[in-house]
């Protein structure tokens, strides 16, 4: 009869607590077949998989160390591998795999590539993936998961921006949600920002039927929707739709989402999406703080922690702490010297403090030392045109690259802007077509003509653009604009005149062919009535000349005498002398209203 420390009774337990996930039960009978025999092969093996199991990558790693025969826990290379990659040890993983043919073990390739995109070298994670969708077939159960990492590199290498060849930019035939979510983030990074909000919505069909299907709670659903919501969400702040943005990242808030790094993106994208007022900065602040915990800055990108940073910058900047601001913008520029943000944000407080001189003299020394800084010189240009000096204006913009200049609209507008304060009407509207480029100019107004068929400003646009380069096209669009031609007898010689008189801004000078005119009314003479005399006024004395001025600036007023003694004696004594309510005190603390 089997005993309950038997070894085949606790193997057949440790079978039946895997089927239920019981994991607390499996290494309950992993330490009774370990106490029988410290050397039993599977179930150290048994035990190590249940601690990675149980998120315990640290005893998992000691257990390797120390409980584990060498020669077998040398050959656990994965395990140790998941182990490092899951407590951030990244470097030591990657000297690990210098040490094994990582080509020989699928599953050391697939944690391989996991790592890479976790060190953001895009580039081999991006190999790596292809490597692995090489070896695999469709119908393998991981096979939908490798094309969705694989999609998520070249998203994220996209955003980076590193180059993809076309081979690259193609996408297989998209099936699962995540899949769908990735080809949205890609899309993003490739500005085809209505193609992305298309797949999100699809995903988010996609994951709640799915989900439904595998029996899930509303909860749970709610929770895995949650990433879907929140890119939606930015997508829609990205087209303008700053209300529609706003309903779905508060809904998320609302829900108390248990994924942290959603919520703290979700928060970022918030406070910069509404610019809170000023009674609300300080618990907008306290948001911002909660969300860069640092636990939660690992799982993200370093451009998502980068900008999250300079979010807070930024607020320190509305909070008027100017000096804690410079210091945040500092450590940035250490991390991301090429990055325009953190010098905006230096210069911006000088700029708060009505200093715009210094602001701009700061920007300039930054210029002449990262001259590849385009966005410093556009801001310079705005700022100096600010300032009235167009020609300083007009020199910075003439530094500027085409590509650079004319890659966004306020950019665009303010170039327009600029030239035509300037009187350069040319190049203002040289500008406007995006001279050198007739194509993309024609692309970009063709777009809008077809989106809103009643915008004339486009089709003008449009026609423009056209002249130079494809004419024919040009006299088509013509007659879009044109207006439909006057049927002979439709107007009488009398109703073409009064349209021709109430043309707005035309000025006619004598001129008598715009028709009979109409006998013009005399002006009719109102007689003025004289103004009734001052109440107990002498008709027989002359008036008071100074009788309109007020009492204190005539020749005989006289200033009632002021009280004497302590109580009337104005609070005197050295200037900068400390006084209540006087703005500074012992500590050099402002004072508002009494209080500190």
């Amino acid at each position: 009869m089997a005993t309950d420390t038997d070894p085949v009774r606790l193997y057949a337990d440790m079978d039946a607590a895997i089927a239920d996930g019981d994991y607390d039960r499996v290494l309950t009978c992993c330490n009774q077949l370990l106490e029988q025999d410290a050397q039993d092969a599977d179930a150290l093996r048994a035990k190590l998989v249940t601690l990675i199991r149980m998120d315990r990558y640290h005893e998992a790693l000691k257990f390797l160390d120390v409980s584990m025969p060498p020669a077998m826990a040398r050959e656990r290379v994965f395990e140790r591998a998941y182990c490092l990659y899951r407590l951030e040890k990244l470097d030591e993983v990657q000297a690990l795999f210098r040490t094994v043919d990582v080509t020989t073990s699928l599953q050391l390739t697939h944690l391989k590539a996991q790592v890479a995109y976790k060190q953001e070298d895009f580039a081999a994670a991006i190999k790596l993936y292809g490597i692995l969708l090489e070896h695999a077939e469709k119908d393998d159960p991981n096979y939908a998961d490798l094309v969705a990492n694989s999609i998520a590199a070249k998203a994220a290498a996209l955003a980076s921006g590193q180059e993809l060849s076309q081979k690259m930019m193609k996408q297989d035939e998209l099936e699962t949600y995540d899949q769908l979510y990735n080809a949205a983030t890609f899309s993003i990074a490739n500005g085809q920002l209505v193609a992305a909000e298309a797949l999100l919505r699809k995903a988010r069909e996609v994951c709640r039927s799915s989900l439904l299907e595998q029996e899930y709670t509303e909860d749970e659903i709610q929770e895995e929707l949650a990433t879907i919501m929140a890119q939606l969400a930015y997508v829609n702040q990205l087209l303008g739709r700053t209300a529609e943005a706003h309903s779905i990242q508060q809904k998320l808030l609302d829900t108390k989402l248990g994924e942290k790094t959603v919520l703290s993106i979700v928060v970022n994208n918030e406070v910069a999406l509404q610019r809170p007022k000023a009674k609300e900065l300080c618990a907008s602040h306290r948001r911002l703080q909660l969300a860069g915990d640092s636990r939660i800055g690992r799982k993200l990108l370093l451009s998502q922690r980068r900008q999250m940073a300079a979010n807070r910058a930024i607020m320190q900047l509305r909070l008027r702490k100017y000096k804690s601001a410079r210091d945040m913008a500092k450590r940035l520029r250490a991390h991301q010297p090429g990055w325009s943000v953190p010098y905006f944000i230096s210069a911006a407080v000088p700029y708060y403090q009505g200093r715009k001189a210094q602001a701009m003299e700061e920007l300039s020394t930054v210029l002449a030392q990262h001259t590849a800084l385009s966005e410093v010189r556009i801001v310079l240009a705005r700022m100096a045109m600010h300032a009235g000096d167009t020609d300083k204006a007009i020199a910075l913009l003439g530094e500027c690259q085409a590509d650079q200049l004319l890659d966004d609209v306020p950019t665009l507008a303010l170039a327009t802007g600029i030239y035509e304060s300037a009187g350069q009407l040319d190049k203002a509207r040289a500008f406007h077509l995006r001279t050198g480029m007739p194509k993309e100019a024609m692309q970009d107004f063709t777009l809008l003509v077809k989106a809103n068929s009643d915008d004339k400003e486009a089709l003008v646009n449009l026609v423009l653009a056209c002249a130079d380069h494809q004419p024919a096209l040009a006299k088509d669009y013509v007659g879009a604009l044109a207006a439909p031609p006057i049927q002979p007898g439709q107007l009488s010689s009398t109703e073409l005149a009064a349209l021709e008189a109430s043309a707005p801004g035309l000025k006619r000078h004598g001129d008598k062919s715009a028709g009979p005119s109409k006998p013009a009314k005399a002006p009719v003479k109102r007689k003025k009535r004289a103004n009734p005399p001052a109440k107990h006024a002498n008709p027989d004395e002359a008036p008071d000349p100074e009788r309109w001025l007020p009492k204190r600036e005539r020749s005989d007023y006289k200033p009632k005498g002021r009280r004497r003694g302590a109580a009337g004696k104005l609070a005197t004594g050295p200037q900068g002398i400390s006084l209540p309510g006087s703005g500074g005190g012992g500590t050099g603390s402002a004072r508002i209203d009494g209080k500190r």
